[in-house]
């Protein structure tokens, strides 16, 4: 919830200071406000999206509107529908899946690691030359299914479009690269090098 509201609040102090300066351009008063251009877009082109009065659409996008849409999900309905997706991927767990989990856990647990820590440096880069905001970035650098990394940013309000595009480059790429890869390792391993 406190993302959302802050999205709101800040999406109406840029309004209201777009309003109120006229003459400043876009760019001038998202460096003032200190909100990423493409994340300001992003927001826009929602708000644009939406499909109803535009009256409705002011409310639902205010911080009092956005407060109000989270009460009529209390966060109990929203714990309970983790619970029941988790409860649903527990039961589908046969026993040859837990002896053969601890054998993996260490190397899941590592690769976890170092795949997350790439994830935030690369996402960190991208924020500071200035390609996209930092938890774009990180959703589309994190490992993970696209349209879930794409779902999970758009309801965090990020860009979506540009996660699904991080991770559709990705796969594009590991399809490229991971055959050749193979290649080499068995060659090498043919030649008795490795």
């Amino acid at each position: 919830m406190k993302k959302r509201l802050q999205t709101a609040e800040e999406l109406s102090m840029f309004e209201t200071v777009m309003e109120n300066n006229p003459l400043d351009s876009q760019r001038e008063i998202v460096e003032k406000l200190g909100i990423p251009r493409s994340t300001l877009r992003h927001w826009l082109k929602r708000k644009n999206a939406i499909d109803a009065a535009p009256e409705v659409i002011e409310f639902f996008e205010s911080p009092v509107g956005t407060a109000f849409l989270h009460r009529l999900v209390p966060s109990s309905v929203r714990t309970g529908i983790q619970i029941i997706l988790g409860i649903t991927l527990g039961v589908s767990v046969d026993r040859s899946l837990l002896t053969l989990g601890v054998k993996i856990m260490p190397m899941a647990i590592l690769s976890t690691i170092v795949l997350l820590t790439v994830a935030v440096c690369m996402a960190f880069i991208a924020n500071k030359i200035g390609l996209v905001d930092f938890g774009t970035a990180l959703f589309g650098f994190s490992p993970g299914g696209m349209t879930g990394m794409a779902i999970l940013a758009q309801s965090e309000n990020h860009n979506g479009s540009v996660v699904a595009f991080f991770h559709l480059v990705r796969i594009f790429t590991l399809f490229l690269v991971i055959p050749l890869l193979v290649k080499v390792v068995v060659y090498l391993q043919h030649k008795g090098i490795l």
